[in-house]
């Protein structure tokens, strides 16, 4: 994703990118092995909360389903 990101947002800037391999090779050279890790820490602070708001519903989902007895993680058979 970071890579096809960079090649997207640099139409208008001077530097040329020949595909993804080459924006992978300028990244590692220019920024070392942190600049593939650029803008990670605000990515998990907004991905972290939606993930756990998910298995919740998704565990609260699932007990109250068995609550009722109803056949939970069967295939229609």
């Amino acid at each position: 994703d970071k890579l096809g990101l960079r090649v997207d947002t640099n139409k208008k800037q001077e530097i040329k990118y020949g595909g993804m391999r080459d924006v992978a090779m300028k990244i590692y050279r220019n920024e070392g092995l942190k600049g593939f890790y650029k803008g990670l820490t605000p990515n998990l602070l907004k991905v972290f909360p939606s993930s756990g708001l998910f298995f919740l519903s998704y565990e609260c989902s699932m007990r109250l389903l068995q609550s009722y007895n109803l056949p939970v993680g069967q295939g229609a058979d």
